[in-house]
């Protein structure tokens, strides 16, 4: 009989501890895909406009001078996307807003050379790489 009276007592305290860590595992998560969740316009955006850099440049032998050069489809609507530049050599820039954690931060597409053909890469400057899409993150290069 005690033996059942100490597992009557140690299996809520294992269920307390099962779930407070469970609770703490997924608050991160959450807020990796929140922050995910809210850059997909900016990603969308960035994707959209590179591969039409990519068209022009393909088309004309050299790269475009600024958007107006580009036929652009209509900007997704986002609280999270403050602006879109072209720059040097295809660079297309998506500058964040809309959250404490993107400040300052952008979104960056461009191209690099790769067995002699042009390769557009992504990398989110200065934000984690969980927060990422995969085609994103740091360790692709």
């Amino acid at each position: 009989m005690k033996l059942l009276n100490r597992l009557d007592l140690i299996a809520p305290l294992v269920l307390v501890v099962a779930v407070a860590g469970i609770l703490l595992y997924a608050q991160p998560t959450r807020e990796n895909l929140t922050h995910r969740k809210n850059l997909l316009a900016g990603v969308a955006l960035g994707k959209e406009v590179v591969q039409r850099v990519k068209v022009f440049h393909g088309s004309e032998g050299r790269w475009p001078n600024g958007l107006e050069e580009l036929t652009l489809p209509e900007r997704p609507r986002s609280d999270y996307v403050e602006s879109l530049t072209l720059g040097d050599q295809g660079r297309v820039e998506v500058k964040l807003k809309g959250d404490e954690a993107f400040a300052g931060k952008s979104l960056v597409f461009d191209f690099v050379e790769r067995g002699g053909y042009l390769v557009w890469r992504c990398r989110g400057e200065g934000l984690p790489d969980d927060w990422l899409p995969d085609m994103c993150r740091s360790d692709r290069g």
